[in-house]
């Protein structure tokens, strides 16, 4: 009877949060749980990492002494499972924001803040010690440690280090839904273009063609930026890796080289097609 209340509680917040959104339960539904399986599953794999087997890094020397400190490997973990629950947070603000401007009606008001404090209630449940904590005690199995070593040190360690989110985390995801948001279709059925899955690579790579002969030297930000316009879709691998904008793709540091290979690789004398 106590778990049919809690199940009526959670499926009431997410009545909640969808009608605030505008959008339907199931598509609410849909992304939450997108994100939380993914999010689960890249936890699990990062607390099974071998590189928690290396007992040269959490050992502390004075002197003659070396000591093995618990609470530094938990705080490392910590640290790494942060950086996937900030990925997370982005990834959230952006699939919500995509929903939302597909979905919404034509004078709705879409509330940003809102969508960034969901996302970030979402995730941060994530770090609570009733889900973290067994991502922990894996990653102790993972360096051969008897999880009993977990103690209060060790927790506090391990919590501490979640709970501080680097500051740049929301003026990313203001990033983001701006810019999703700036590229959305119009409500209405007249506009010019329409974002499309099915192009093929030369449909794509003429595209890009075009917003270069159009803007003759302009940067790979500003092509980028050019292709969203004409809601050219990404390529399927980058969807996977949950870029859904070429402007998002090179947003991200560690993937901005391969954008660039790409663009760089598309010469501006491809003609346009139809």
């Amino acid at each position: 009877m106590h778990l049919r209340g809690k199940d009526n509680r959670i499926e009431s917040a997410e009545a909640t949060a969808a009608r605030r959104f505008g959008i339907s339960e199931e598509a609410f539904r849909e992304i939450e749980r997108a994100i939380g399986d993914r999010l689960a599953l890249r936890a699990l794999a990062l607390a099974r990492d071998p590189r928690w087997a290396q007992p040269e890094r959490f050992i502390q020397k004075s002197g003659n002494w070396r000591t093995y400190r618990y609470d530094n490997l938990a705080r490392k973990f910590g640290t790494a499972l942060r950086s996937l629950l900030v990925k997370a947070a982005i990834a959230y603000v952006g699939l919500l924001t995509e929903t939302i401007t597909k979905h919404r009606r034509r004078k709705q008001r879409v509330r940003w803040q809102s969508i960034y404090s969901q996302a970030m209630e979402f995730c941060g449940a994530f770090a609570r010690w009733e889900q973290s904590g067994e991502w922990l005690v894996t990653a102790f199995r993972t360096a051969s440690i008897d999880s009993k070593r977990i103690g209060p040190r060790e927790r506090v360690a391990f919590l501490a280090t979640l709970s501080v989110w680097p500051v740049p985390v929301e003026k990313e995801a203001r990033k983001t839904i701006r810019h999703i948001a700036l590229l959305a279709p119009p409500t209405s059925s007249q506009g010019r273009h329409r974002w499309s899955s099915k192009l093929t690579t030369v449909d794509v790579r003429a595209r890009i063609a075009r917003v270069k002969r159009e803007n003759p030297g302009a940067s790979i930000e500003h092509i980028c930026m050019g292709v969203d316009r004409l809601k050219t879709s990404v390529p399927p691998s980058w969807k996977a890796r949950e870029f859904l904008t070429w402007y998002a793709a090179w947003a991200d540091p560690k993937f901005r080289n391969r954008v660039k290979k790409y663009i760089s690789s598309v010469p501006p004398e491809i003609p346009a097609r139809n």
